[in-house]
This record gives C-alpha cells, structure tokens and sequence, in this order.
C-alpha cells in the first residue's frame, strides 16, 4: 500500500474513534452549543467568522450549521483569546485564562453589541427548553438572551435580576398585558465578584420555570401580569431587540447551551461540573449530590465535601481533561488570582499552555478554606515540631488519575510576605484530614517537591509518582499548606553590623550558638530579592564564640546585607536585614542594651534623627512607651512591657529602619 494512503486510512480510522464532544457528555435534544474557544480552521471548522480587529461578525453553532450573525460592524462583539491584556493577547477578565466574547453597552443603541439568528424554525427550545450561560456580572435590567419559535414561547434572561417566560397561552396585545412566569434571582453566597464568571441556568416553561446560579436555586415561580417577554423572533444574544432600549448587554460570554427539553438535574450537574472546572467557578455545594459535589462527564465525583463538610469548599479550581465534554484545562486560577495551578510552564491563555494532560478522565481539583494568606494566631498551635511559620490557609486537594507534575502558586498577603522571603527552609506541609499538628513536612528536593520564593511568589510543584505515595492519585483527599523553619536568627542571638567606610561596607558578626554552625555566608541584594554570596566563612571550632568581618568594596548606592548560618545539621537561618546608604544622612541606628529590662537606648549617626519611632511586639501589636529623645538618641522605659520580642520601626524623609530587642 502507498505510504501516504496507509497513513491516511489510519487517520480516518483515528478521526472515527474520537468520542463526540457534548456539554458534560448531555446530547439528547442539544440544539445550541456556542464556544468562546471557537474551532481553528477553515469552512464548517471553523465555528467563528471575524471582520476586522478580531470583531466577531459569525457565532457558529458547534452542532449544526445554525448561525448567529452580525453584518453591522459597529454592532459586533469582540472575542479575546484568554489572557490577560488585550484583543489578540487577552483581556481585563480572562475566565479562567479561556477564550471568550466580549459584548459591548453603548448609549447609542444603534451601536451596541448583539449576535441574532431570526429564524424560528429549527425551534431551539420547544415548549420546555433548558438555556445554560456562562457569562460575567452585568447591570440587573440588561438583557442577556432573549428567545422564541412563534408567538406563544417567548423566553427572556436579565442574568443579574430574573429570567422570565410567556404562560403558553396565545399572546395578546398588548403584550404587557399578558400573564407570565418569572424567577428573581436575588442574592447567592456562592456568587463570585462581578470580574468573574457566572453559570446560569434557565429550565422549564410556564409554571415549570426554575433558575440556578453557580449551582444555587433561586427564588420561587411567580405568575404575574405585565412581564410577558416583549421580544423579536429567534434567538438574541447581547440585547433585547424588542424594546426601543434595547436593554443592552455588556459583559463576556463564554459559552451558551440550549436544549430543547427541561432536563434532568443530573444532567445538569455534568454540566455545570464541566464548565465550574474550565471556567474556575465555586459551585454551591446544597446544589450538588451531598456525598459526590463535582462529576466528570461520566457521573464519577472529582470533588466533593466528604468529612470535611464545606470547609474546603472555597476558590475552587481545578485541571482535567474530559474527551466527552471537549474539556482541557490546563491551568487555573482563583478569581483574584492569588492562587494558580498549572501543568509545563504557566503560559498567557489556557491554549496556549504547551502541556499535555496524559489520559482521558485525569483531574486534580484544590479548595481552599477561608483562612489567611499569612502567618496568623489562629494557626500558632497547629503546626508540627519543627515549623515556625504557616499560612493560615489550608487547600484540600483531590486527585483522580493526575499522575503527573504540577506546579502550584501562592501569593502571600500582608506580612507573611516578609516573613517567607526572610529565608530559613520553605516546607510544604501535607496531611490526610486538615489538623496540621501532625502533618507530613516536606522540604524541597523531598517526596517529588520543590519549592521557591521569588517575586514575593511561593512556587511549589508536585510529582505525585515521585512522592512516594505522600499525594495519591485515587481520589483520596490530601490537605497542604506552606510554613517555614527558622526563618530568622534571634536577634538577641547575633551581633551583626554593617558600617561604611569611605566607599566601602564593613560588616562584623558573632554567633552566641557558634559550635552548632558550620559556616556562614555573608549574603548582599540590591532589592531584597535577589542575594549574592559576598564571603563564606568556616564556624569557629574551639566552642568560643568568633568574631567574623568582611569588607564589600563593590558598594552600590544602596545595598542589603544578610548573615546565612547553616548548622551542622542542615538547619537554615538567616540574620535580619541591615540597609545601608551612601548618602550620608541615611539612617544607622544602634540599639542597646540588648536584651534590655528597664531602657533601650538608641543611638543614630548624626544629620540622621528619625523623625518617627513606632514600637511593636511580635504579634504585630503596637506600644506606647516612655521616651526621651536628643539630637543623636533616645531612651526608651520599657520596663512595662511584657517579656518578649520587640521591634522598632524607625524613619526620616530618606528610609526607614527596624531593629529588634528582647525585653527581659
């Protein structure tokens, strides 16, 4: 057989084997299936037709050849790719990182956006249609869709305010005097900031009429007078043209799904489980099955409360691969993107991301508490020996055939920030029923982990084969946060000065804890994020304590310098940060004694007085105290204050300072 014609034959056969894609796998009576990841390609590939400027002039139908258009250029929507800054590479909101169409209000009517198919015939709806949306927040008394085949089923979605129908009965004239249905939303716990994406979802006709959103039910059906659907023929998408307002739409669509039957609620949790994982929408969990929450398109969960209840049920993302519904999510993030998941390498849109889901069915879903992205009390006991620090946040994680690497991303808030770039070892803590006192603690390089701190961003990504069985891939939960071990050297503990002199820094230090270090390293930055190794100096082996100095002759107008001890044990610590200036009025302050029971004195180079001193203790709390303040210094009466550490944040028009002393 010709090469190229065996190579063909097996290609047909491939193209044959391809399951049929369906939202949530749910076919029967599918008439509508709008994508904002449109198909590339040319002729019935390709599901959208573009004029100028990636204006959308052609909304195809991925089922049939059913077309929704739009010949006037100043009415056509605009469709964005997904990321997160512009036409062609993204937009303000990037749902979830997936491709979408943008419509546009406009005070002039004549300008605003709206796709529109007139014919009534095929009936896309019937008597008992189900329309299913995702689509951003909007003004309540705009209109989303607006449908119907003939003069008695009108249908009619405000996605803010209500969705509303025709009673089936013969419309009379006029139209507001028509009896109908009608669904007010109302408020919903589980509806996300109007930047992010909402499920809608409009079923029934008549008195059957009902409504969810982000798998909420709302409201009750309500038959009044005055609010029969005053709309045009066929389907309106964008507006409501049977008005002289218009009622214009302006918000994104991502996908809208039409059925022409009241469909069951298990099809509909299929449905709204695909678009909650592609989209990264929090669905209400009383409206899912109790015990399985999120299902793949099969019925199979991928997330739900189990013991745990709803305390993970918060900003829950998710990647999967689903061949039934046409679903690939590769990456995700929470509508505030302080949290992100991501397979290969995290890329501008979802599409765009290079990696590869292995097999069909694979998903790895997260869900967060409500806990803080930062260290705080309400975590100080729950933390196992050996940790000093930990995000107050905790994430469930469920993984269902996800074999493979994942890279999860964690903007700290507040001053955990500080707290995690001040050094130490970074530690993944993970644990199989949520109480971290007892939790797994991983360090980078261990248990198929590694973990960075850059940009004030803390990476942590995850080999579930290499991890020794630490991250199953069953199905069974597994509870993670992040926490750090000794992050900082007492200050009590060290001496660590750094002076100038002429053009030049002369740093000093002593350890009190000399014999338990192997070396030191004298670390400099420019921006407190990137460091250098200045010197590495061999710890003192005489069990007395050593004095150690560097002299840096590459001084820069303004740079840190850090002390790293590492123990003979492996144990990281790093001194606080010293800031020093070529200016020679920037501020230099000494502090003493230290550890102090009555005063601190302060003492600062002179052209230096700070102009505002701030006392805190540990926990973030501030103090007043006695103070006497002279041109060069200041003492402070601390002898109210109780036992502990304190820190002292001093500034001038140029910087500010901290130093810390233990009070006795």
């Amino acid at each position: 057989m010709n090469l190229r014609w065996f190579f063909l034959f097996f290609y047909l056969i491939a193209i044959q084997t391809l399951p049929a894609q369906n939202p949530g796998n749910v076919s029967t009576n599918l008439t509508l299936w709008l994508k904002g990841n449109y198909t590339t390609g040319s002729g019935p590939a390709n599901k959208m037709k573009f004029g100028s400027s990636n204006y959308v002039e052609e909304w195809r139908n991925e089922k049939s050849s059913y077309i929704l258009a739009q010949t006037t250029t100043t009415k056509q929507p605009r469709w964005y790719n997904g990321s997160s800054n512009g036409v062609v590479s993204g937009s303000s909101d990037s749902l979830n990182y997936n491709p979408h169409v943008k419509f546009n209000y406009s005070a002039t009517v004549a300008n605003a956006s709206l796709l529109a198919n007139s014919n009534t015939s095929t009936d896309l709806l019937g008597t008992a249609g189900t329309i299913i949306m995702v689509l951003t927040d909007d003004n309540a008394f705009r209109t989303a869709i607006t449908y119907y085949s003939n003069t008695v089923y009108r249908y009619q979605i405000k996605q803010t305010f209500r969705s509303q129908t025709s009673d089936g009965v013969a419309i009379l004239s006029p139209i507001n005097t028509t009896p109908s249905y009608r669904v007010d939303f109302g408020a919903s716990s589980y509806n996300s900031p109007i930047s992010n994406a909402r499920i809608v979802v409009s079923r029934g006709f008549g008195n059957t009429l009902s409504v969810r959103r982000n798998g909420t039910s709302i409201g009750t059906n309500t038959y009044e007078a005055g609010y029969c659907p005053g709309i045009v023929a066929g389907i309106n998408l964008g507006g409501n043209p049977g008005v002289s307002s218009n009622e214009p739409y302006n918000g994104r669509f991502g996908e809208v799904i039409l059925y022409n039957t009241n469909i069951t609620d298990a099809d509909v949790r299929k449905i709204e489980s695909y678009l909650a994982v592609k989209y990264g929408i929090t669905l209400n969990p009383a409206g899912l099955d109790a015990v399985n929450g999120y299902v793949n398109s099969a019925g199979s969960t991928i997330y739900s409360q189990g013991s745990n209840g709803t305390t993970y049920w918060n900003n829950i993302i998710g990647l999967g691969r689903d061949d039934n519904s046409g679903l690939v999510q590769k990456q995700a993030h929470t509508y505030d993107d302080s949290v992100k998941v991501f397979i290969s390498t995290l890329a501008a849109s979802n599409p765009a991301n290079a990696g590869t889901i292995t097999d069909n069915n694979d998903f790895l879903m997260v869900g967060a508490t409500t806990g803080l992205l930062m260290e705080h009390a309400a975590t100080h006991a729950e933390k196992p020996s050996g940790v000093s620090i930990r995000l107050d946040r905790e994430w469930k994680v469920i993984n269902t055939g996800f074999n493979q690497s994942f890279t999860f991303q964690v903007k700290p808030s507040g001053s955990a920030s500080n707290n995690f770039k001040g050094g130490g070892i970074l530690q993944l803590l993970a644990d199989d029923d949520g109480n971290f006192s007892n939790a797994t603690i991983i360090t980078s390089g261990n248990s198929g982990v590694t973990i960075s701190y850059s940009s004030d961003i803390i990476t942590v990504t995850i080999n579930p084969s290499a991890s020794g069985g630490i991250f199953p891939i069953n199905g069974t939960p597994k509870f993670i946060t992040i926490g750090a071990l000794n992050s900082t050297l007492p200050d009590e503990a060290i001496t660590f000065t750094c002076t100038k002199l002429n053009n030049s820094v002369v740093s000093k230090w002593a350890f009190n804890a000399d014999q338990t270090i192997e070396r030191y390293e004298l670390e400099k930055s420019t921006d407190l994020s990137n460091w250098i190794t200045l010197t590495t100096r061999s710890a003192g082996s005489s069990g007395t304590q050593s004095l150690y100095e560097f002299k840096d002759e590459q001084f820069l107008q303004t740079s840190f310098y850090r002390v790293k001890a590492v123990s003979k044990t492996g144990i990281i610590q790093y001194s606080s940060t010293r800031k020093i200036q070529l200016n020679p009025y920037a501020l230099s302050v000494q502090v003493f004694p230290n550890p102090a029971t009555t005063a601190v004195n302060l003492r600062w180079e002179n052209g230096s007085k700070p102009t505002q001193i701030d006392l805190f203790s540990a926990d973030g709390r501030k103090h007043s105290v006695q103070m006497t303040l002279s041109h060069s210094g200041a003492i402070l009466q601390v002898q109210s204050l109780p036992k502990g550490l304190y820190m002292l944040v001093l500034s001038n028009a140029d910087e500010t300072a901290t130093v810390k002393f233990f009070k006795q």
